[in-house]
């Protein structure tokens, strides 16, 4: 720990540079906003972790890209320190829930700048990047350990980074996450663990002007679970969203199918079991006589529970 003194001064240097470099930060800020990387387009997210891959300086740092076929390619940034040391990782990722068809605009004014992404999480970026800079500028970086590295999968719960992220992690003695923290600027030290399912509804077609009672409609079951899955948030231990729905071909026809996508969190790992318990309960009772369901996980992250280490 540096003296009160040396605190200070630490302080105070990075306060100035953060000042001369902010208009820089925030043309790299707009830059990455204005690239559309929603986790689908490969091409946009791609686009991100060049531009960022291009905007470090050359003997810098180490840099570099790490191939994917599915998803954008992820891209790890370190000092040689951390070949051989126990080293700070930092962590973020340059996708976006946003689809093509948004239009990707930034706009600053003055004491607060708005686009898609600018807090999950490409100012997150912006700030990791400026802040290895700073250590480098300072020469601390030549003392401190350290390894950043961004996927571009995070929003589909990171499928394709996570072998990645628990390899990285083993040889680390802290980790960073750079998305943005609670109210007030604090620090997020505990997280819950989430649960992706998607649900798929079967029931049996039928044209409507035939049909007037005990119709096996898919979309009718649909919204029975839609109603039970957000009941599940009367519980304080849980929280559930149905994000997306969708079923039927044409409004004459008896919807013979459809698909729910679910996302739970949970706060402990001993509550996953409770939770996909919920979930079968939901999912195996038919609302509508004749109409049957099943579900799949298409997400998992565990939590990170509180304890000494984090809190």
């Amino acid at each position: 720990m540096l003296p009160d003194s040396d605190s200070l001064s630490f302080v105070s240097e990075a306060l100035l540079f953060s000042s001369q470099r902010e208009k820089e930060a925030l043309s790299l800020l707009k830059d990455l906003i204005q690239i559309n990387s929603w986790t689908k387009n490969k091409s946009g997210t791609d686009k991100v972790i060049d531009s960022i891959y291009d905007f470090i300086p050359e003997g810098s740092f180490k840099k570099r890209i790490i191939k994917q076929q599915e998803v954008g390619n992820f891209l790890i940034i370190e000092n040689e320190k951390s070949y051989n040391e126990r080293y700070v990782l930092i962590m973020g990722h340059a996708d976006t829930v946003y689809p093509e068809s948004l239009s990707f605009e930034y706009e600053d004014r003055g004491d607060v700048v708005l686009g898609p992404g600018v807090i999950d999480m490409k100012g997150g970026l912006v700030v990791g990047i400026y802040a290895l800079m700073f250590l480098k500028k300072t020469d601390l970086l030549d003392k401190i350990p350290v390894k950043f590295f961004i996927n571009t999968d995070e929003e589909i719960g990171s499928p394709f980074s996570k072998s990645f992220i628990e390899r990285f992690s083993q040889g680390a003695f802290c980790g960073f996450v750079l998305e943005s923290g609670g109210p007030s600027n604090s620090v997020v030290t505990a997280r819950r663990g989430k649960l992706g399912i998607k649900v798929k509804i079967e029931g049996e077609a039928a044209h409507a002007g035939f049909i007037k009672e005990g119709k096996k409609s898919a979309v009718i079951e649909l919204a029975h679970k839609v109603l039970a899955f957000e009941d599940l948030n009367k519980s304080t231990d849980f929280t559930c969203n149905v994000g997306v729905v969708s079923g039927g071909i044409m409004a004459n026809v008896v919807p013979d199918e459809a698909y729910l996508e679910v996302d739970l969190r949970f706060q402990r790992e001993i509550q996953r079991k409770q939770v996909i318990s919920l979930v079968k309960d939901i999912v195996n009772r038919s609302f509508v006589p004749g109409v049957t369901s099943s579900f799949s996980i298409i997400s998992e992250r565990p939590p990170m529970e509180r304890s000494a280490q984090n809190v």
